[in-house]
């Protein structure tokens, strides 16, 4: 809600593209050192970066392919798109995780924020 917000307020952007990359990169990087980071206060601030980071990534990616993509069809482009993002994810993960050990119902693959250990 809010990167949504961001974008609203911040209106037209001259180098959308320099964001979209620029975002990301800062959302990965924050995603792949947020495990090192020592205080618990410093690892949340870092997430709500990357929360931030990831949530202008996901709607400009949306917008601008969006305004590239035929009027006929944008729709149809859109439901590609989430399928490849958000779909294909959680249903490759039943086949490439296997079991504890025999007998044992499969294991999906969490991330690293979510595991017990």
């Amino acid at each position: 809600m809010a990167s949504a917000s961001l974008l609203a307020v911040a209106g037209w952007l001259p180098r959308a593209g320099l964001m979209l990359a620029g975002t990301l990169l800062v959302g990965c990087a924050g995603a792949a050192t947020i495990a090192l980071v020592p205080a618990l206060w410093l690892a949340a601030v870092l997430a709500a970066v990357i929360g931030l980071c990831e949530g202008v990534f996901g709607s400009l990616n949306n917008a601008l392919i969006q305004t590239a993509v035929d009027p006929a069809c944008p729709g149809r482009v859109i439901s590609v798109v989430m399928l490849t993002m958000v779909g294909i994810a959680p249903s490759a993960t039943r086949w490439s995780v296997p079991p504890s050990g025999p007998g044992t119902p499969p294991r999906y693959s969490e991330p690293a924020a979510s595991s017990p250990a």
